[in-house]
Parts: C-alpha cells; structure tokens; sequence
C-alpha cells in the first residue's frame, strides 16, 4: 500500500479504493486523472491538436459526428479558460479568440493537449501558479485574464 494514497499493488496488479477523491489530498487527484487515461484515452483518436509558432491547429473527427477542423492564431487569443473535471471527466481548456463569440473548447485527454497546454504557460497566456492549484481542485473554472 502506497501511504495515504488508497492504491495498492499486488501481482502486478493495481487495485484502488472505491472511496471516492479527498479533495483535501492533491495526489489523489493526480492519481485519479492517471487512472482515468485509459478511458478517456479515445478522445486521443479523433480529436487531434498541433501547433507551430503562428498558429493552432484542430482536426476533430468525432464518431458518429460531423468532422470539423479550426485554426487559431496565437495572436488572436484573448482568454483561456481551464476547467478541472469532476471524477471521472476530463478537464477542459477553453480558448476564446477576437470575433468568435464561443470558445473552442478541448479536452485534456486530446491528442496533443498536454502540449498545447505547456505552450499556452510557456507564452504567458495563463498564469503558472494558478495552474498548478488548479491540479488540486474539482469542476472549478479559472480563466485568464480573469472574468470581469
């Protein structure tokens, strides 16, 4: 048994507690979203993120859907919004851009998102410190800039 963690490993085996995520404990939840990969994994298929130094780019082909495809300027951003899931969705990252009144809303467990989101802190587009509380929070949204 991992101390305080609720995770044990017997047999090359993992098994996890059915008690559900202490919000009061961080490391749970980071636990829970690892675990949490292997079904939310077929986003991975379908809804694909690449970008260079000008723009965004978003190939999204969901089953059953018609597929669609964006590009977003990095120029054009002017807020992103995270939102932590609750156990067992995804979090999402919301990109606002000039003269688009909604936002392009993708999820964490996309292709590429965990680098997209490592480009979006490195440009100062999100605040680092706010992002890395956010790890340790619930269905709670925090944008930037802030909302007025």
């Amino acid at each position: 048994m991992v101390a305080g963690c609720g995770v044990s490993f017997e047999r090359k085996a993992m098994v996890v507690s059915r008690n559900p995520v202490n919000p009061a404990k961080p490391h749970m939840r980071l636990i829970s979203k690892f675990l949490l990969l292997g079904r939310t994994r077929w986003f991975m298929d379908w809804y694909l993120i690449s970008f260079n130094e000008q723009v965004i780019s978003l190939d999204v082909s969901p089953p059953g859907h018609n597929a669609w495809d964006a590009t977003i300027g990095w120029d054009d951003i002017v807020r992103v919004c995270y939102k932590t899931g609750e156990f067992p969705e995804p979090d999402d990252i919301y990109i606002f851009v000039k003269g688009r009144e909604q936002s392009y809303r993708i999820p964490s467990t996309a292709s590429n998102a965990e680098g997209l989101w490592a480009e979006i802190l490195r440009r100062g587009l999100f605040d680092a410190e706010v992002a890395v509380q956010l790890m340790a929070t619930s269905g709670e949204i925090h944008c930037f800039p802030p909302m007025p």
